[in-house]
């Protein structure tokens, strides 16, 4: 399967918010249990061109925050996979298609408008949000069936540029 980088130099978000890196501790559900970041930030240029990872169709508009609709994203799958693409504007009627790796998908917005110049925490270096799932699978476990999806690493398939 062919992959490629949305960005080019592919470069993880780090700044005093935290490290956009999958896995990175985000805080504390109510209850106690720990979160973790579920994608990889990768760090842009507000207006740079965002580039398609995966070959596969264009599914939807994602809106990262419902109660904010001015922050957009797009939905693309393959039979293997759906690859969410987030703080992004998509820059023509590409809802439907099916792109290539390397296609341009849209335009990325600038984050850290959302997240102004924090005291503590200082500017949020402008990034998109990347997060992939594999699709749901079925696996016999000790003599039990099991399934569902599984948030992967985008680094796995992205890496370095």
């Amino acid at each position: 399967m062919r992959t490629g980088n949305p960005t080019n130099p592919l470069v993880v978000r780090t700044d005093g918010w935290g490290s956009g890196k999958f896995g990175a501790p985000r805080g504390t559900h109510p209850g106690g249990a720990k979160k973790f970041h579920d994608g990889l930030d990768v760090q842009v240029e507000p207006g740079e061109l965002i580039h398609s990872i995966i070959d596969g169709k264009i599914v939807k508009i994602d809106y990262p925050y419902s109660r904010d609709l001015s922050w957009t994203g797009l939905q693309q799958e393959n039979k293997l996979m759906r690859v969410e693409y987030w703080y992004m504007a998509p820059a023509y009627d590409i809802v439907g298609k099916t792109v290539t790796v390397g296609t341009i998908l849209g335009v990325a917005q600038d984050i850290s408008v959302k997240y102004p110049e924090h005291e503590e925490y200082g500017i949020m270096m402008p990034h998109i949000h990347v997060r992939v799932t594999l699709f749901p699978f079925t696996a016999l476990i000790k003599g039990m069936f099991y399934g569902g999806e599984i948030i992967v690493d985008p680094e796995l398939l992205i890496g370095e540029a």
